[in-house]
């Protein structure tokens, strides 16, 4: 798990040193009758790597963190597809069994469009998005955090809408803060009572529908 933490931090840190080194180079180079003047990379098929963190701002074990590909099809609109997790687990001292683990994954798609893309002077830009995702929750709790046995699976798929502001460092880097709601749909799976080691174990399945509100989500984008 540290070496996968440490390569996404390497991979971030390079492309942003990359980038940098690209924009100072551009800065000193660039003709005297430059009159772009882009300070942006909202354009038709640029692409982006962005990593996101919520849930207070930590980075235990990752947990919370957010990985996404955005591709731009125009000034104003891009797709993104983004993939979060968060994983824990407690082993009894004694036996080394676990007495608690909890497991959570999300996948989104979404249409993100800027309301203000065409200032290519402006480096700060305003955006909504709409889209859909797909949640999978697990969790066992062996009288850990509640004196009670619980083993539940859920699965639910349903829209996300948000909003957010990305803030251009430089041309090729971004970062950005956004807040989104989340409306759920589907099933909940269970042992009744903790029957879990009997012959016939007794499973029970519910229908969920929920609407969830995620902390604020600040990350950093890289263009390319």
């Amino acid at each position: 798990m540290l070496n996968v933490k440490l390569l996404i931090v390497i991979l971030f840190l390079s492309l942003s040193g990359n980038l940098l080194s690209r924009e100072k180079n551009h800065f000193f180079t660039k003709p005297d009758d430059d009159t772009t003047n882009s300070k942006n990379s909202l354009e038709n098929s640029k692409w982006a790597l962005q990593f996101g963190i919520s849930d207070n701002l930590t980075l235990s074990n990752f947990n919370g963190a957010t990985l996404s590909v955005k591709r731009q099809f125009a000034d104003q609109s891009a797709l993104r597809l983004s993939f979060k997790g968060k994983y824990n687990s407690v082993e009894n001292d004694q036996s080394g069994f676990v007495k608690y683990e909890y497991a959570l994954f999300t996948a989104e798609l979404i249409y993100m469009y800027y309301l203000n893309p065409f200032d290519k002077i402006d480096k700060i830009k305003i955006y909504g998005y709409a889209g859909a995702g797909y949640t999978y929750e697990y969790i066992y709790d062996n009288n850990y955090k509640n004196d009670v046995f619980e083993n539940t699976f859920e699965y639910s798929v349903g829209p996300s809408i948000g909003a957010g502001a990305e803030y251009y460092v430089f041309k090729s880097m971004s970062v950005f803060a956004e807040y989104n709601f989340e409306f759920r749909f589907g099933k909940k799976d269970f042992y009744e009572n903790g029957l879990i080691g009997t012959l016939n174990p007794i499973y029970k399945t519910l229908s969920i529908n929920t609407f969830n509100y995620d902390n604020v989500k600040f990350g950093l984008s890289v263009y390319f």
